[in-house]
């Protein structure tokens, strides 16, 4: 479960509170009291007070069914919107919600077709998200210097990669922006050798994942 953030999101409470060690076994024994509609909790780590929700609601009626200071914060799971094929992943401690696209695009033409998706890019801000990528050929990800030559950063947030993450990423001699015209970065992933490299953004070579946000 997450952490909710949004104070115009509240749920409805199935029950008394009981106190709990901490948020899992909150989480647990709230689903073996309520089973299925055990859909969120209230959890308050100072006091370990524990408050079993159910389903979540938003706008005025989530503001008021928000949790108070006394029940802590409000934690939901993360659900995938299966909708045009998107998938959830998982690897290690990473998971997403992906489409992979069917066929390559240019950079510009697959930025255009997963925002169409709601979705972006797929990005890994950490190495051990690329993971989550299909074994066995290049992937275009949402990575590029177009902003600043020799800066890579992701198009989520712009946060730029260090260069520790890039001798991880990059195999030996690249990326060397070739001709002047090299902005984008393809991974081979799950490969035993770094295997990022940087190619033109126009051309249509590789395929790609577009990775929509996790919703409540």
């Amino acid at each position: 479960m997450v952490k909710v953030t949004d104070s115009t999101v509240g749920s409805e409470r199935l029950g008394p509170s009981w106190t709990d060690s901490t948020l899992v076994t909150c989480s647990v024994n709230c689903f073996q009291k309520y089973s299925l509609r055990c859909q969120t909790i209230m959890y308050n780590s100072s006091i370990k007070l524990c408050t079993p929700g159910s389903f979540l609601k938003t706008s005025s009626v989530g503001a008021l069914l928000a949790p108070n200071t006394t029940e802590g914060d409000l934690y939901a799971p993360k659900t995938c919107d299966n909708s045009n094929n998107f998938n959830y992943v998982t690897s290690g401690g990473s998971s997403a919600c992906m489409l992979v696209s069917d066929g390559a695009m240019g950079y510009d033409d697959a930025v255009n077709f997963c925002s169409s998706l709601g979705a972006h890019l797929f990005v890994a801000h950490t190495f051990e998200r690329l993971a989550l990528l299909p074994s066995g050929e290049g992937f275009m990800i949402g990575l590029t210097d177009r902003a600043s030559e020799g800066t890579f950063a992701w198009d989520d947030n712009g946060e730029t990669i260090s260069t520790a993450y890039s001798d991880l990423l990059f195999k030996t001699g690249e990326p060397n922006n070739a001709h002047g015209v090299e902005d984008c970065v393809t991974v081979v992933p799950n490969s035993i050798l770094p295997s990022g490299n940087d190619f033109p953004c126009h051309m249509a070579l590789f395929r790609f994942v577009c990775e929509r946000p996790m919703i409540y």
